[in-house]
């Protein structure tokens, strides 16, 4: 008998239970109608969207080179970012001759592509390409400094393979 009691006390503490949480929230913003018409807002959240064009190659004897996009749909207060993966603390390549031998080293240099913004005292030096809301090329151009050496390089085709990470922030 004293079991029935406290399973009829349980399951009855239960349902209670159930029906206490199982009540709607009801907030102040709510409006009810019995009838008619009633204001409401809806809302949604768009993404940032954007599109670097990254070339299978790059040549860098036309001097320097400005990424381009497409679609560059950001919250104002966002960029996108070309990092040089390849670039650690201090901006330089190396690059290796078509022989597989000979190799060179080679400062990366970047400039502002609008004149007088100062863009690049503000990034990442990895960084060799920012945008902005609405951009189609980068606010910074990038090249390759030739450094002074003992040894003149080889004559001949250099390459380095290098990685570039996209990213908003």
């Amino acid at each position: 008998m004293f079991k029935k009691i406290i399973t009829i006390t349980l399951v009855l503490c239960m349902v209670v239970s159930l029906g206490v949480f199982g009540m709607t929230n009801v907030s102040a913003e709510t409006q009810y109608s019995s009838g008619g018409q009633t204001n409401s807002t809806l809302t949604y959240v768009e993404q940032s969207q954007y599109c670097v064009l990254i070339p299978e190659t790059i040549d860098m004897n036309i001097g320097s080179y400005t990424f381009e996009a497409d679609n560059m749909n950001l919250i104002e207060t966002e960029h996108v970012y070309v990092k040089l993966q390849e670039i650690v603390s201090e901006p330089y390549l190396t690059f290796t001759h078509t022989n597989g031998t000979d190799q060179t080293c080679r400062k990366v240099t970047r400039t502002d592509t609008v004149y007088n913004s100062k863009v690049t005292e503000s990034i990442p030096v990895d960084c060799v390409g920012y945008f902005s809301d609405g951009d189609t090329q980068s606010e910074v151009t990038f090249g390759l400094e030739w450094l002074q050496s003992d040894t003149q390089p080889k004559a001949g085709t250099y390459s380095s393979n290098v990685v570039f990470e996209i990213y908003l922030a």
